[in-house]
């Protein structure tokens, strides 16, 4: 997946970067202490390498002047601390489309992080026509077999319209049981779950060794 934007909020002496967008070459330019290190530690937390285990503290690290407002500012949610924009890389798009169907995930994938949370959030567009049609035609479902999910529109509907079937066919219930396989038992947990794998992990370091030039 290749990095779009990046947004921090709450964080530190960042209270909100604004959204900036991330190139092929990415460089932070600012006085000592104006939140350069808090950005990339941000950054950092959104999936850590195991390696360097960056975690989000609420007490550490939300911004000590609002602390004791932290819950009428976030409405009784946790706060996000890292908003990102991704887009997929052509392979796996492919991998993408092969699994769901074609264009059945949109562009400007993105992923959030927040106070608590044990994993990154992932919001994607999802075509839920796409997929149906995919699902349908990968368990080859005949025009009879599809006639009782026509109405579906996403995955709540269509589990309860093949549940609803008293008598399926075997295709209908090796469809049903394709959901049920999915984590979560849905297409949205499935589709996360995909997505997830291509996110990279972040490695954080600030301290150098020092390094021995040529010839020595």
């Amino acid at each position: 997946m290749k990095l779009k934007s990046v947004q921090v909020t709450n964080f530190r002496s960042v209270e909100d970067s604004g959204e900036f967008e991330v190139g092929e070459l990415a460089s932070l330019v600012g006085k000592n202490e104006a939140g350069k290190s808090a950005l990339l530690q941000a950054l950092a937390a959104l999936n850590p390498h195991p390696a360097t285990p960056v975690t989000f503290d609420l007490e550490r690290d939300y911004p000590r002047r609002f602390l004791t407002e932290y819950s009428s500012r976030h409405k009784g949610e946790q706060a996000i601390v890292i908003r990102t924009r991704w887009d997929l890389s052509p392979e796996e798009r492919l991998s993408v489309d092969a699994q769901f169907g074609k264009g059945a995930i949109g562009d400007g994938i993105e992923i959030v992080r927040r106070y608590g949370a044990s994993h990154p959030e992932i919001q994607a567009h999802i075509d839920w026509g796409v997929i149906i049609r995919q699902l349908l035609d990968s368990h080859e479902l005949t025009t009879a077999e599809r006639e009782p999910l026509s109405k579906a529109n996403n995955t709540k509907t269509f589990r309860a319209a093949l549940t609803e079937i008293e008598f399926r066919s075997t295709r209908q219930t090796k469809l049903l049981e394709t959901l049920d396989a999915f984590p979560g038992g849905t297409v949205t947990g499935a589709v996360e779950s995909l997505l997830k794998s291509f996110v990279p992990r972040f490695l954080y370091f600030s301290h150098y060794d020092r390094m021995v030039g040529p010839g020595r």
